[in-house]
């Protein structure tokens, strides 16, 4: 694929994306990253419309090389975090946010993101539940959700001991577990 050839395959793609065609748009990015496997913005491209269409493992490796481009902006890191977090990699998430944050300015959400990641991490690491709800912040009604999410995730990611913990915390403060 000649440059000029990649570029409109690009923009093709980019517009696509745009018009919420997800196929498409993968298509698109995948034939740009074939003729130039580290098309930073390619990269992002992709991992956005994987993110997008839910498919969070996937999304991953594409958001992971393009947040390593020296062209990555803030909101690929935000992006990363996003699907860091939805795929139970705590850490990692908090590790994006905090470089998306030394870029420039971290949404309010996302911070709200990195902030559910700290408390995550904790409960996983074996905190008290109640210390690591602080790591969030909010109200009794933002930890209770908080909670609940923790449950479901760690019950799904195969986190038994910590989904326990969690469920007999929402016994105690909740009159619905």
């Amino acid at each position: 694929m000649s440059q000029s050839s990649a570029i409109d395959r690009f923009n093709r793609a980019v517009e696509a994306s745009g018009a919420g065609l997800g196929d498409e748009a993968e298509a698109g990015f995948r034939a740009v990253l074939e003729a130039q496997p580290d098309h930073a913005e390619a990269l992002f491209g992709l991992g956005l419309t994987l993110m997008a269409a839910g498919r969070h493992p996937e999304a991953l490796p594409p958001l992971q090389r393009a947040s390593e481009s020296r062209l990555a902006e803030p909101v690929w890191l935000v992006c990363l975090g996003q699907v860091q977090y939805l795929t139970g990699d705590f850490a990692g998430a908090i590790d994006a946010f905090d470089r998306a944050r030394g870029l420039g300015n971290l949404p309010a959400n996302a911070g709200r993101v990195r902030a559910r990641a700290a408390a995550m991490r904790a409960m996983l690491n074996g905190v008290l539940i109640d210390d690591a709800l602080s790591l969030y912040g909010g109200d009794a009604e933002d930890a209770v959700a908080l909670a609940r999410e923790a449950f479901a995730t760690f019950s799904s990611a195969n986190h038994p001991n910590a989904a326990r913990a969690v469920e007999a915390w929402l016994a105690r403060n909740t009159s619905e577990a």
